[in-house]
């Protein structure tokens, strides 16, 4: 029998140390344990095992072995010092990027380095200890303020999708984006907002939804528009050879997004554009991309090809970790061999980042041309589908064995389950925030700011082991400080803004060390409520981005006009015990709260608008004056406001229930700014961000 030792550590100092929090506060403020059944779970899924007491004492051991082994790469703050680990002792050497170098002896007693004033990834020798990256940042990310004298700048949002333009095969893409820019610079915005362009699956189309992707390091080729590389003649050519004129004709007159056959459709499309790239002139291009690319756009390519060898058939394999073994390794000999036999297969899935990428460098450049000031904004997931091309690829980089979530919360009892893999913070450290950085890199890249989703990823996710219920999760720490200080440095390299998607259940202390790092929070109207009055907008933070609403949440015309209450209704979404006509009444009530909000503001006169659609232009014109009259030093109108629309983008919760990132909206993108609603819109927030008129 085995005896195990009394004095071996419990269970719960061992989460402790291996950062998983033992409690969880609910949206009452009352703090919650999380089941010690739950924290074992969570733990085995972070490979620290907890079975038994030897087990803990084991695991124990090695996590601080690895807390205490000198890390690859240390974060710091430029002009400040640099406190190392106690044991670093010896003279040192740092390489600063720009050549120089500085030398010196480290006190034993308090070893600290002096004020590095220089940002960047330096490298640091201590003695004859393997050299450490290190890696400096500016005190804060780059700003609206540093982009010039304007402080109050403002853009709108933007479901790429959604949008019109003739030839597009049924899916908006960054032609219809840049099509949009004439009428918005005319109007005075600097930035357009997009929905995630992360790459999806090629072999799952109608796998659809933009949060859920199968890399995050990857560019979703349908929304690249050819005519960013190849001419005119060339794409007309194409169409007219493979005989998708028609197709397209039904595909972009179709009110609604038919995912899987305008994929297809776009598929044949590049296709034969790929086999044009030599008579094009364009051969050799695309080869200098392919060139300056690492391993991790090959991998995608091949991860493409093999999931869409496995994904066919009578019995199709769903998960590459079903896949035969040899095939799960993307190192493996087996998978090299694959991709020779299949060259053309892995170039052709190559070529599609190559025209992702093009386009949207090109819809970038012209917005700058034009005068924007901050171009595109592009937006992080929080998370990447398990099943995916990041997490074959990078599967130490993942955690696996554990889904992002929320814990309960009044509009899910429940809690949430995304179902999407996060960084491993382990791997983290261990590899010098290489995963990190990589993926800042790859969505910093020919855009002028980026939105976190779920930025409070950044300090802790709500983890759920696979097998149980999203409420069965616990929170997983990661290292705050440090990815703020790696956000900060990629933000000033890549000359772009960041901002924060810090909406729902917010940990102690997380927005001052947000707004210290000058990341943008968001303010979304619905939510800046004081004792149930809307917050006027002198009283709105310059710290965060002011915006009517966003891609989850209702319109301002279908708010106004109960049109969300009408279709959570409809799905078994309202609030426990709360009937559809209670929601209405309810809503009565903050329809005059916000009309009394507007004229208190200055902006409309008095008597409270019908509640019907009608009336949507005339509130969505409110609105947007109130936004913008706030000294929120950037605001995001959503297009739908714009064009006071009354559907919302996705509605949380539900799958096909609702047409979610399906709708297309009523216009192409090259006139869609310039009916009487939207002029008058965007007039209006012009107006009020110039002088706090409007």
């Amino acid at each position: 029998m085995d005896v195990e030792d009394p004095r071996a550590p419990t269970l719960h100092e061992l989460a402790r140390a291996a950062g998983v929090s033992l409690q969880w506060r609910d949206y009452t403020g009352r703090d919650r344990a999380v089941s010690d059944q739950a924290l074992g779970r969570v733990l085995h899924a972070l490979e620290v095992r907890a079975s038994t007491r030897h087990e803990r004492a084991e695991s124990l051991q090695r996590l601080r072995e690895e807390a205490a082994a000198p890390a690859p790469m240390i974060t710091a703050d430029a002009g400040a010092p640099v406190r190392l680990a106690a044991n670093a002792a010896g003279r040192f050497r740092l390489e600063l990027e720009d050549g120089r170098a500085i030398e010196g002896e480290l006190d034993a007693a308090a070893p600290t380095l002096p004020p590095i004033d220089r940002p960047g990834y330096h490298r640091l020798l201590i003695g004859s200890n393997a050299p450490v990256t290190l890696a400096v940042a500016p005190r804060h990310c780059m700003g609206v303020a540093d982009l010039g004298a304007r402080r109050r700048r403002w853009g709108i949002t933007v479901q790429v999708p959604a949008l019109r333009r003739r030839g597009d095969g049924g899916i908006g893409d960054f032609g219809a984006v840049a099509q949009l820019v004439p009428a918005l610079v005319r109007h005075g915005a600097d930035a357009i907002a997009l929905s995630p362009a992360h790459a999806g699956f090629g072999a799952w189309p109608d796998r659809f939804a933009p949060y859920s992707p199968s890399s995050r390091l990857m560019r979703n080729p349908l929304l690249a528009d050819p005519r960013a590389v190849f001419d005119s003649d060339t794409v007309d050519g194409v169409i007219a050879l493979c005989n998708l004129a028609e197709t397209f004709a039904e595909l972009e007159a179709a009110p609604q997004i038919d995912a899987g056959r305008a994929a297809r459709a776009k598929s044949l499309l590049f296709r034969g554009l790929f086999a044009c790239l030599e008579p094009s002139g364009r051969r050799t291009a695309f080869d200098q991309w392919r060139a300056s690319q690492g391993p991790l756009v090959r991998q995608h390519a091949v991860f493409e090809a093999l999931h869409a060898r496995f994904s066919r058939g009578p019995e199709p394999v769903a998960h590459w970790r079903n896949w035969p073994g040899e095939f799960r390794d993307p190192w493996g000999p087996l998978v090299e061999r694959f991709a020779s036999e299949h060259p053309g297969d892995v170039e052709f899935g190559e070529f599609e980042q190559w025209l992702a990428e093009c386009s949207i460098a090109a819809t970038q450049g012209a917005a700058r041309h034009a005068g924007m000031a901050i171009g595109l904004i592009a937006d992080l997931a929080v998370g990447t589908d398990s099943a995916g091309s990041h997490a074959w690829s990078r599967q130490h980089d993942l955690l696996l064995g554990l889904r992002i979530g929320a814990p309960p919360d009044p509009l899910n009892v429940k809690g949430q389950d995304w179902g999407l893999a996060a960084l491993s913070p382990r791997t983290l450290r261990r590899e010098g925030f290489r995963p990190f950085i990589e993926l800042l890199r790859a969505n910093l890249a020919g855009v002028g700011g980026l939105r976190i989703d779920h930025v409070f990823g950044l300090q802790r996710l709500w983890l759920i082991a696979d097998g149980t219920d999203a409420g069965e999760g616990a929170y997983v720490q990661y290292p705050l400080k440090d990815l703020l200080r790696l956000l900060a440095l990629e933000s000033w390299r890549n000359g772009a803004l960041i901002i924060g998607e810090d909406l729902g259940t917010m940990p102690d202390g997380f927005q001052s060390q947000l707004i210290d790092a000058g990341l943008l929070g968001m303010r979304v109207l619905w939510f800046q409520r004081d004792a149930g009055y809307f917050v006027e907008p002198s009283r709105w933070p310059e710290t965060a981005v002011a915006m009517t609403s966003t891609h989850d949440l209702p319109t301002v015309a279908g708010w106004w006009s109960g049109r969300d209450l009408g279709w959570r209704a409809r799905l078994d979404l309202l609030d426990p015990d709360q009937t559809e006509q209670q929601a209405q009444a309810a809503r009565a009530l903050d329809r005059k709260a916000l009309w009394d909000a507007f004229e208190h503001a200055q902006i409309v006169g008095r008597g409270t608008p019908t509640p019907d659609a009608k009336q949507g232009a005339a509130v969505a014109r409110a609105a947007a004056s109130f936004i913008g009259r706030t000294p929120c030093s950037l605001a995001l109108l959503p297009i739908e406001d714009a064009l006071a629309l009354s559907e919302q983008p996705n509605i949380p919760g539900t799958v096909d229930e609702h047409p979610n990132w399906r709708r297309r909206l009523p216009g192409d993108a090259d006139t869609l700014l310039e009916d009487a609603v939207p002029d008058a819109v965007l007039s209006t927030l012009q107006r009020a961000r110039i002088d706090g008129s409007g």
